[in-house]
Protein backbone atom coordinates (compact mmCIF):
# COMPACT_ATOMS: atom_id res chain seq x y z
CA UNK A 1 0.00 0.00 0.00
CA UNK A 2 0.97 3.61 -0.70
CA UNK A 3 0.59 5.01 2.62
CA UNK A 4 0.53 8.92 3.44
CA UNK A 5 1.50 10.30 7.08
CA UNK A 6 0.62 13.65 8.20
CA UNK A 7 2.88 15.15 11.24
CA UNK A 8 3.24 18.47 12.35
CA UNK A 9 6.97 17.93 13.55
CA UNK A 10 9.47 15.60 12.58
CA UNK A 11 9.59 11.91 14.02
CA UNK A 12 11.87 11.65 17.00
CA UNK A 13 12.03 8.69 19.59
CA UNK A 14 12.82 11.41 22.20
CA UNK A 15 10.76 14.01 21.58
CA UNK A 16 6.83 14.84 22.50
CA UNK A 17 4.06 12.54 21.51
CA UNK A 18 3.43 13.25 18.05
CA UNK A 19 7.10 13.09 17.21
CA UNK A 20 7.16 9.74 18.57
CA UNK A 21 4.09 8.42 16.86
CA UNK A 22 5.03 9.53 13.80
CA UNK A 23 8.63 7.21 14.41
CA UNK A 24 6.10 4.49 14.92
CA UNK A 25 3.87 4.73 11.99
CA UNK A 26 6.83 5.57 10.09
CA UNK A 27 9.34 2.75 11.53
CA UNK A 28 6.02 -0.35 11.72
CA UNK A 29 5.28 -0.01 7.60
CA UNK A 30 8.27 0.89 6.02
CA UNK A 31 9.12 -2.72 5.81
CA UNK A 32 5.71 -3.66 4.36
CA UNK A 33 4.37 -0.65 2.39
CA UNK A 34 5.28 2.47 0.56
CA UNK A 35 5.30 5.34 3.21
CA UNK A 36 5.90 8.92 2.23
CA UNK A 37 5.83 11.60 5.68
CA UNK A 38 5.00 15.01 5.15
CA UNK A 39 6.04 17.22 7.98
CA UNK A 40 4.50 20.93 9.06
CA UNK A 41 6.94 22.31 11.17
CA UNK A 42 9.16 24.86 11.42
CA UNK A 43 12.54 24.59 11.85
CA UNK A 44 12.91 24.52 15.72
CA UNK A 45 10.95 21.34 15.52
CA UNK A 46 13.66 19.56 14.44
CA UNK A 47 14.79 16.61 17.18
CA UNK A 48 18.20 17.19 18.20
CA UNK A 49 20.71 15.03 16.68
CA UNK A 50 20.45 11.86 19.63
CA UNK A 51 17.25 11.90 18.92
CA UNK A 52 16.79 11.39 15.38
CA UNK A 53 15.45 8.37 14.12
CA UNK A 54 16.42 5.83 10.79
CA UNK A 55 14.01 6.17 8.28
CA UNK A 56 15.79 4.56 5.33
CA UNK A 57 12.61 4.05 3.36
CA UNK A 58 10.31 7.10 4.01
CA UNK A 59 10.34 9.36 1.77
CA UNK A 60 9.75 13.10 3.40
CA UNK A 61 8.53 16.18 2.45
CA UNK A 62 9.21 19.08 4.75
CA UNK A 63 6.26 22.12 4.35
CA UNK A 64 7.11 24.40 6.74
CA UNK A 65 5.90 27.83 6.83
CA UNK A 66 7.26 30.73 8.21
CA UNK A 67 6.02 32.39 11.49
CA UNK A 68 4.37 35.39 9.59
CA UNK A 69 2.27 32.92 7.63
CA UNK A 70 1.14 30.97 10.25
CA UNK A 71 -0.42 33.68 12.18
CA UNK A 72 -2.32 35.34 8.91
CA UNK A 73 -3.53 31.65 9.08
CA UNK A 74 -4.29 31.49 12.50
CA UNK A 75 -6.32 34.59 12.55
CA UNK A 76 -7.92 34.08 9.10
CA UNK A 77 -8.62 30.71 10.53
CA UNK A 78 -10.11 32.19 13.82
CA UNK A 79 -12.34 34.27 11.61
CA UNK A 80 -13.97 31.46 10.35
CA UNK A 81 -14.45 29.27 13.46
CA UNK A 82 -11.01 27.09 12.65
CA UNK A 83 -9.19 25.94 15.95
CA UNK A 84 -6.39 28.49 16.56
CA UNK A 85 -3.43 25.18 16.63
CA UNK A 86 -5.31 23.91 13.46
CA UNK A 87 -4.88 26.79 11.27
CA UNK A 88 -1.55 27.45 12.79
CA UNK A 89 -0.08 23.92 12.21
CA UNK A 90 -1.14 23.16 8.72
CA UNK A 91 -0.46 26.45 7.57
CA UNK A 92 2.86 25.00 5.69
CA UNK A 93 0.74 22.94 3.35
CA UNK A 94 -2.68 23.79 1.41
CA UNK A 95 -5.37 21.52 0.98
CA UNK A 96 -4.84 21.57 -2.38
CA UNK A 97 -1.59 19.95 -1.24
CA UNK A 98 -3.25 17.36 0.94
CA UNK A 99 -5.74 16.37 -1.73
CA UNK A 100 -3.27 16.51 -4.38
CA UNK A 101 -0.90 13.93 -2.25
CA UNK A 102 -3.73 11.83 -0.56
CA UNK A 103 -4.81 11.35 -4.21
CA UNK A 104 -1.92 9.25 -5.60
CA UNK A 105 -1.72 7.05 -2.03
CA UNK A 106 -3.71 4.27 -0.54
CA UNK A 107 -4.84 5.54 3.10
CA UNK A 108 -3.78 8.95 4.73
CA UNK A 109 -2.99 8.58 8.54
CA UNK A 110 -3.14 12.31 10.20
CA UNK A 111 -1.35 12.67 13.43
CA UNK A 112 -3.36 14.75 15.80
CA UNK A 113 -6.42 17.09 14.50
CA UNK A 114 -4.17 19.65 14.04
CA UNK A 115 -3.27 18.56 10.52
CA UNK A 116 -6.36 18.09 8.99
CA UNK A 117 -8.53 20.91 7.82
CA UNK A 118 -10.76 19.01 4.84
CA UNK A 119 -11.67 15.91 3.94
CA UNK A 120 -9.39 14.23 1.49
CA UNK A 121 -9.83 11.93 -1.15
CA UNK A 122 -8.56 8.75 0.18
CA UNK A 123 -9.54 6.98 3.24
CA UNK A 124 -8.05 8.74 6.47
CA UNK A 125 -7.01 7.23 9.61
CA UNK A 126 -7.07 10.34 12.52
CA UNK A 127 -4.31 9.26 15.33
CA UNK A 128 -5.73 11.79 17.81
CA UNK A 129 -2.81 10.64 20.20
CA UNK A 130 -5.11 12.49 22.54
CA UNK A 131 -8.65 14.40 22.59
CA UNK A 132 -7.43 17.92 22.32
CA UNK A 133 -10.69 19.65 23.08
CA UNK A 134 -10.21 17.47 26.37
CA UNK A 135 -6.52 18.66 26.67
CA UNK A 136 -7.98 22.78 26.41
CA UNK A 137 -10.31 22.25 28.64
CA UNK A 138 -8.21 20.68 31.36
CA UNK A 139 -5.92 24.41 30.91
CA UNK A 140 -8.79 26.52 31.06
CA UNK A 141 -9.31 25.16 34.59
CA UNK A 142 -5.51 25.39 35.74
CA UNK A 143 -4.22 28.06 34.27
CA UNK A 144 -2.89 30.65 36.71
CA UNK A 145 -3.75 33.37 33.69
CA UNK A 146 -7.52 34.76 33.27
CA UNK A 147 -6.76 35.55 29.57
CA UNK A 148 -5.18 32.36 29.06
CA UNK A 149 -7.87 30.45 30.59
CA UNK A 150 -10.50 32.27 28.35
CA UNK A 151 -8.48 31.76 25.33
CA UNK A 152 -8.14 27.66 26.47
CA UNK A 153 -11.94 27.78 26.90
CA UNK A 154 -12.37 29.19 23.71
CA UNK A 155 -9.86 26.92 21.75
CA UNK A 156 -11.83 23.90 23.61
CA UNK A 157 -14.84 25.05 22.31
CA UNK A 158 -13.31 25.15 18.43
CA UNK A 159 -11.63 21.58 18.67
CA UNK A 160 -14.08 19.95 19.82
CA UNK A 161 -16.52 21.07 16.47
CA UNK A 162 -13.28 20.34 14.83
CA UNK A 163 -13.00 16.94 15.89
CA UNK A 164 -16.79 16.34 15.46
CA UNK A 165 -16.04 17.20 11.68
CA UNK A 166 -13.15 15.02 11.68
CA UNK A 167 -15.26 12.40 12.67
CA UNK A 168 -17.40 12.62 9.57
CA UNK A 169 -14.45 12.56 7.16
CA UNK A 170 -12.70 9.26 9.00
CA UNK A 171 -12.68 6.20 7.93
CA UNK A 172 -10.83 5.36 11.32
CA UNK A 173 -10.07 6.94 14.76
CA UNK A 174 -7.28 6.12 17.37
CA UNK A 175 -6.45 7.54 20.41
CA UNK A 176 -3.74 6.24 23.14
CA UNK A 177 -6.20 6.49 26.32
CA UNK A 178 -9.99 5.59 27.29
CA UNK A 179 -10.74 8.96 28.98
CA UNK A 180 -9.65 10.95 25.54
CA UNK A 181 -11.46 8.30 23.41
CA UNK A 182 -15.07 9.48 25.50
CA UNK A 183 -14.11 12.69 25.13
CA UNK A 184 -14.16 12.31 20.91
CA UNK A 185 -16.95 11.87 18.64
CA UNK A 186 -17.77 7.58 18.10
CA UNK A 187 -18.53 7.93 14.56
CA UNK A 188 -17.96 6.17 11.96
CA UNK A 189 -17.11 3.60 14.49
CA UNK A 190 -15.74 3.31 17.81
CA UNK A 191 -12.12 5.20 18.19
CA UNK A 192 -9.84 2.65 18.65
CA UNK A 193 -6.89 2.76 22.03
CA UNK A 194 -3.70 2.24 20.17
Amino acid sequence: MKILVLSARRPSNGGRGDQKRAWFWATQMTPRHDVTLVTLGLADDEPAPSDRVDLTGVRIIDAPAPVWRRALAAVIGLMRGVPLQTSWTSAGLGRRTVARLAADHDVVIALTARVVTAPVPTPLVIDHIDAMSLNMRRRAGIDPSRLRRLGARLEARLMARHERRLAGWAAAQVVTTAEDASALPAAPEPVVLL
